[in-house]
C-alpha cells in the first residue's frame, strides 16, 4: 500500500508539472525572429526562429496541421541561445503552427528564379499599413521570393511635397525609403494618391479632388524622377466614382487625368504608363460614359478597376468594361484590376481555416480568370494586415507576419502561370459545377486550371491522362484511377501533355475573344493639351451625384455654367471655348467666349442659360464645353451631365 500511496504522489505532481507548463506555454508570446524564412523549400530542412523569453533548453510540442486542417506529424520546438527553434522539413503546400495559443503559417513551394510575369503583382499598401521600418524589408523579400515584382502602393503627396517648391523626404509615412526598398529587391512599383497636396485649390462644396492644377506640372516631374529607379507606372487618383471622389460627377476628376497627360506628355506609354478609372467595380453606367465623353480614354494608357465579388461574376464584369471601351471605339485599350480580394472577418490576427480557405479560392481562382480572360496586371488586396471598417479583414498575412492560406493559393498560382498564356477551356466530366481554363508557355507541358464553385470535394474525370495534379496550395494530388481524381477548396492543377490536349480543347470562349481583342493594336493617347476646363458647380442651383447634377426646382430657366480654363504651359495661350448644349452639334453659333490665358495661369468663364425646355427629369443630358487655342489644337472636352429634379422614383 506505501509503494502505491508513493506512485499515486508522484503521479499527481506529475500532473500538476504538466498543467503548469501547459499554461506557461498557452501564455507565453512568441515573435517570429525572419517572417518570410516561414516561406521555405519543399523537403528542405529549414530552422524557423521565435524571440522568446522561456528558460533555455525548454521543449515546447507543437501542432501542425495542412491546408485541409489534417494534422501532421507533431514537431517540438527547443529553446536555443535564447531563441525558440523548430526545424521542419516539409512536403509542398501549406501548413498551420500552432505554439501554445499562437498560430503561424508556413508556405512551403520553391523560390522564384528568372524573369518574373508582370501579370502578377500585389496591392501592398507597404508605406501606409506597416509602418515598422524593421519589418518592411520582411514583405519585401516574401514578395521577391514568390516572383512577384510589381507592388501597388501609395503616397501622401501633401506628405512628401505639403506645400508648392518645398519637399519633406523624409516625411513619417517614409514613402521615399519603402520606394528606395522596392528598388534594392528588383520590385517596380505601381504608384497611387488620392490627396491634393499642394492642389487643393478651392471649390463651392467640400472635394477631396484637386481644383488648382496649376501645381501638377511643377510637382509631378519632380516626385517622378526622385522615384525613378521604382516607377512602374500611375494610376490617378483612386476610386473617384465613390467617397475619394467626393461623390461628384465624372467630369470633376477627368480634368485631373489631362493635367497629368499634360505633365508627362512626352512619357513612353509603356515603360512609364498612366492610368485613369481606378474604378470602384460596378457595372459600367452613367459615370464610366461621362468619363469617356470627358476624353479620359485619350490622356490614359490603361484603365483601371477594382472587384470584390465572387470569382464567378468577374468575367461578366470584364465583359461589360470591354463593352463599356467598345462603345467609344478604345475596346482595347488594357485593363488592369488594381484591387481584387474577398475578406474574412475581422477581430483575430489571423483567419479562421474556412475563411482563409474561402478568400485564397476566390483570390487564386479571380487571379486565373482575369489572366484567361486578357487583364493586363492582377494586384489582389491586400498583403500587409489590414482590418476595415466593422466587419472585415483583407490580409494576406497574419498580424505576426506569417502566410495566411491565401497568401499560399497565390503564391502557388504565380509559380504554376507565370509566362503562360490561355490557350482555351477543357471539357471535363463531374458532378461538380466547374470551369477548366486551360493555360500553355513554352514546354510541351500544359496546364489545366480546375475551378469549382464550392470548397466541398469535387471528383473530376479528365478526357485524358495528367502527369500531375496540385492543389490550390501546391500540394501533390494522387489520381482515384485513370484520368480521375478529387479536389477540394475550389481550385486545383492538372498537367497534360499539349499535343494530346488539341482534340479536347475549346478556343470559342468568351475569354478567348477578350483575350484577343486586349492583343489588339491599342488608340495612344492623344497630343496633350496643356488647356485644361473644370466645371465650378453652383451649389445653391444643383445637387449631384457621382451619375449627374440635378437642377433644382426653380432654376433651369437661369442656370450658371461655370468654367475654370486653366492654362498649364509656360507659355501664354488665346483660347476660344464654345458651349455646346443638349440637341446641337459643334456647328451651333453664338455661345463662344475667348479668353487670354498668360503662363501657368486660369481664367473663369461664365455662361447663364435657360435650360428649362432641355433638360427632364427622366434622361441624362449632356451639356458641353470645348476649347482650341491659337495653334487650333483641341483641349479635352468638359462634358457635364445634368438633369432636372424629379420625383424620387425617377431620380
Amino acid at each position: 500500500m506505501k509503494n502505491c500511496h508513493v506512485n499515486v504522489i508522484l503521479g499527481w505532481a506529475g500532473f500538476c508539472l504538466l498543467l503548469c507548463t501547459a499554461n506557461v506555454i498557452a501564455q507565453v508570446h512568441i515573435e517570429p525572429i525572419t517572417p518570410h524564412d516561414f516561406f521555405v523549400t519543399p523537403m528542405q530542412s529549414t530552422t524557423l526562429r521565435w524571440q522568446s523569453d522561456l528558460p533555455q533548453g525548454s521543449s515546447i510540442p507543437c501542432t501542425l496541421r495542412d491546408y485541409q486542417n489534417r494534422p501532421q506529424p507533431a514537431p517540438t520546438a527547443k529553446v536555443v541561445n535564447g531563441q525558440l527553434q523548430l526545424t521542419v522539413t516539409l512536403a509542398q503546400g501549406y501548413y498551420d503552427l500552432q505554439i501554445g495559443s499562437q498560430s503561424f503559417g508556413i508556405i512551403s513551394q520553391p523560390g522564384h528564379t528568372g524573369k518574373v510575369d508582370d501579370y502578377f503583382g500585389m496591392d501592398v499598401v507597404l508605406t501606409w499599413l506597416e509602418r515598422r521600418d524593421e519589418k518592411r524589408p520582411v514583405i519585401v523579400k516574401m514578395l521577391q521570393r514568390s516572383g512577384i515584382g510589381f507592388a501597388r502602393d501609395r503616397f501622401r503627396w501633401s506628405g512628401v511635397n505639403p506645400k508648392l517648391d518645398q519637399w519633406n523626404w523624409n516625411e513619417h509615412d517614409h514613402a521615399d525609403q519603402v520606394r528606395k526598398l522596392y528598388a534594392a529587391h528588383g520590385i517596380k512599383v505601381l504608384e497611387m494618391f488620392h490627396d491634393p497636396g499642394p492642389a487643393r485649390g478651392t471649390f463651392p462644396v467640400a472635394s477631396r479632388l484637386p481644383q488648382n492644377l496649376l501645381p501638377v506640372p511643377n510637382a509631378w516631374p519632380v516626385i517622378h524622377q526622385r522615384w525613378l529607379a521604382t516607377w512602374g507606372g500611375l494610376e490617378v487618383w483612386n476610386e473617384p466614382d465613390g467617397g475619394y471622389g467626393s461623390d461628384l460627377p465624372a467630369d470633376q476628376y477627368a480634368p485631373l487625368v489631362h493635367a497629368m497627360h499634360w505633365t508627362f506628355k512626352d512619357r513612353d506609354g509603356v515603360a512609364m504608363p498612366i492610368g485613369g478609372g481606378v474604378l470602384i467595380g460596378n457595372n459600367p453606367g452613367t459615370y464610366e460614359d461621362f468619363l469617356a465623353r470627358n476624353g479620359m480614354f485619350d490622356s490614359v494608357d490603361f484603365v483601371s478597376f477594382h472587384d470584390y465579388r465572387r470569382a464567378v461574376q468577374l468575367e461578366n464584369l470584364i465583359a461589360d468594361y470591354r463593352a463599356w471601351l467598345k462603345r467609344y471605339d478604345r475596346q482595347s485599350k488594357p485593363l488592369w484590376l488594381t484591387e481584387c480580394g474577398y475578406p474574412w472577418a475581422k477581430g483575430s490576427g489571423r483567419a479562421s481555416r474556412d475563411e482563409d480557405a474561402n478568400s485564397a479560392w476566390q483570390i487564386a481562382a479571380k487571379s486565373t480568370i482575369a489572366k484567361a480572360n486578357g487583364i493586363a496586371h492582377y494586384f489582389p488586396f491586400c498583403m500587409p494586415f489590414y482590418e476595415e471598417g466593422g466587419t472585415k479583414s483583407f490580409s494576406m498575412i497574419g498580424k505576426e507576419l506569417t502566410p495566411l492560406r491565401s497568401m499560399a493559393a497565390y503564391v502557388q498560382n504565380v509559380r504554376v502561370l507565370s509566362h503562360q498564356q490561355y490557350i482555351g477551356d477543357l471539357q471535363v466530366n463531374s458532378k461538380a459545377n466547374l470551369t477548366a481554363q486551360v493555360f500553355a508557355g513554352q514546354t510541351q507541358q500544359a496546364v489545366v486550371v480546375l475551378i469549382a464553385d464550392s470548397l466541398a470535394a469535387a471528383r473530376v474525370i479528365l478526357p485524358l491522362s495528367p502527369t500531375r495534379v496540385e492543389a490550390v496550395d501546391g500540394q501533390a494530388i494522387k489520381m482515384d484511377e485513370q484520368n480521375t481524381f478529387t479536389f477540394t477548396d475550389g481550385l486545383a492543377y492538372a498537367w497534360v501533355d499539349r499535343d494530346a490536349l488539341k482534340e479536347y480543347l475549346k478556343i470559342d470562349t468568351r475569354a478567348m475573344q477578350h483575350c484577343n481583342v486586349a492583343k489588339k493594336p491599342v488608340n495612344k493617347p492623344v497630343l496633350a493639351s496643356p488647356i485644361i476646363l473644370q466645371h465650378e458647380l453652383d451649389p445653391r442651383q444643383v445637387n449631384y451625384s457621382t451619375a449627374r447634377y440635378i437642377v433644382l426646382p426653380g432654376h433651369a430657366d437661369a442656370l450658371n455654367l461655370n468654367v475654370k480654363v486653366t492654362n498649364l504651359d509656360t507659355v501664354a495661350h488665346q483660347v476660344k471655348a464654345q458651349l455646346i448644349l443638349p440637341g446641337q452639334d459643334d456647328s451651333a453659333t453664338g455661345q463662344t467666349q475667348s479668353v487670354e490665358l498668360p503662363p501657368q495661369s486660369m481664367r473663369k468663364i461664365h455662361w447663364q442659360i435657360d435650360a428649362s425646355a432641355l433638360l427632364n427629369a427622366v434622361h441624362t443630358e449632356a451639356i458641353v464645353v470645348k476649347a482650341v487655342d491659337e495653334t487650333g489644337q483641341a483641349a479635352a472636352p468638359l462634358a457635364m451631365p445634368f438633369r432636372l429634379e424629379g420625383e424620387l422614383s425617377t431620380l
